[in-house]
């Protein structure tokens, strides 16, 4: 590997444990990719703006569940949010560091009586990669209950976001005049209402319900978002189109959910890639709509 750079006095004033050579495949659903060069995992916010003000290639990792790292090995640092992850409620406001799990989250919140997030059950992945992507389910989505951001800019630097400085659609969120793929979210307020516990627990149940058709096994999630100039959901699409049980090397469309493509040992990142194509072509052939991946390839 290439090195960063990084001389052992620079590690000792900064107070760090770098691992290197780290696995990346053992740090996502899918369990594919090379090494990292450097990995950290911090957990506060002065040695994450330490390491944003580093001159080298980073990459920020939550819960993985929805990347796909390439074969070869990658040159820079990879950030972990996983030890950034405490939560704390003021009334209906939940703070959440950006490393905390979707489930720790949604659990809490129903322990404190506090309705508003059921549809993220059993979403994997952390509250920062949530808000990124604006995960969910049922119509409904995580960034619709953020209310304040905290962030760091590409030099570095903490900014304080509030409602007018984002925007959200299905599947997609927005920061205004900055570009997302240069920050980082440290940590987010959400809005939650007040409720009575029977029937957050039916809420919940409810959600839960409609995960039963979900494969089990190494998967990113959902692989397509749903089309928006269509009817049709992008796991009926690709049924449609026969894409269940299609295989590439190790990596096959599932035959419960054809959304789906699970990892059933070795596969590699471009097994999953020419997976993901000739999916995307299939239905675009037959149906004239392209599908646009929900997992990100880095």
């Amino acid at each position: 590997m290439s090195g960063l750079g990084l001389d052992l006095d620079c590690e000792l004033d900064l107070n760090l444990k770098f691992e290197r050579d780290k696995d990346l495949s053992s740090l996502t659903t899918l369990g594919v990719g090379g090494r990292a060069e450097y990995y950290i995992e911090p957990d506060n916010i002065e040695i994450f703006k330490k390491l944003f003000k580093l001159n080298l290639n980073k990459y920020i990792l939550g819960g993985g569940s929805n990347v796909v790292f390439p074969d070869e090995n990658f040159s820079g640092l990879v950030i972990s949010t996983k030890k950034f992850n405490k939560i704390e409620f003021d009334n209906e406001f939940v703070s959440v560091q950006a490393g905390c799990s979707l489930a720790k989250l949604v659990a809490e919140a129903n322990k404190n009586n506090l309705s508003g997030l059921e549809f993220a059950v059993g979403i994997p992945g952390t509250i920062g990669g949530a808000i990124f992507g604006n995960a969910g389910a049922g119509g409904h989505g995580v960034a619709e209950r953020v209310t304040e951001l905290i962030i760091l800019d590409e030099q570095g630097d903490l900014r304080i976001l509030s409602l007018k400085d984002f925007s959200y659609s299905y599947r997609n969120f927005e920061i205004n005049n900055i570009d997302k793929n240069k920050i980082l979210i440290l940590r987010c307020e959400l809005k939650l209402r007040k409720d009575k516990q029977e029937l957050i627990e039916a809420e919940t149940k409810k959600y839960l319900s409609k995960r039963i058709n979900q494969p089990i096994g190494r998967s990113a999630g959902c692989t397509f978002k749903n089309p928006k100039d269509c009817n049709l959901s992008a796991g009926k699409l690709l049924d449609d189109c026969n894409c269940k049980g299609l295989e590439c090397g190790d990596a096959v469309v599932s035959e419960k959910h054809a959304n789906f493509i699970l990892n059933k040992g070795r596969a590699s990142c471009e097994d999953i890639k020419n997976l993901v194509e000739e999916c995307k072509r299939r239905v675009f052939n037959e149906t004239g709509v392209m599908l646009e991946p929900e997992i990100k390839f880095i």
